[in-house]
C-alpha cells in the first residue's frame, strides 16, 4: 500500500496526474456496478453514443 501510495503522490507532485474530487453522486463506476434509476442512468451516462 505505501508503495502505491507514494507512488501515486509523486506523480501529483510532476504535474503527471491531477486528482479531483467527484462527488458520490456522480461517480461513473456506478454505471456498470449498481442498478440504477432511469433518472440517474440518464444522467451517468456519456453523450449521444449510447442513445437507441
Amino acid at each position: 500500500m505505501n508503495v502505491k501510495y507514494h507512488f501515486s503522490r509523486e506523480q501529483v507532485e510532476k504535474g503527471l496526474k491531477n486528482v479531483k474530487y467527484v462527488p458520490t453522486g456522480d461517480q461513473l463506476a456506478d454505471l456498470l456496478t449498481k442498478p440504477l434509476s432511469t433518472i440517474k442512468f440518464k444522467k451517468l451516462r456519456p453523450g449521444p453514443d449510447l442513445q437507441n
